[in-house]
């Protein structure tokens, strides 16, 4: 599914008005996104260092550091 379809379903479910839909839909589909990553590595019983590896990255991305 492309970014803005995502984003378009996003604001429709949420009620978001136009203009709106590209700063809050676009966090939470790219939450939602990362989320369901977390879920596919953790169904497929990875290692825990994938995990925490892939984890640190996203929070790499978003600027926070290592708690």
């Amino acid at each position: 599914m492309s970014r803005e379809r995502r984003i378009r379903l996003l604001a429709d479910c949420v009620g978001f008005h136009r203009g709106h839909e590209m700063t809050v839909a676009t966090g939470l589909a790219d939450l939602l996104v990362q989320r369901k990553r977390y879920a596919e590595y953790i169904d497929e019983e990875k290692p825990k260092s994938v995990v925490a590896e892939l984890k640190e990255k996203v929070a790499k991305r978003r600027g926070r550091k290592k708690s």
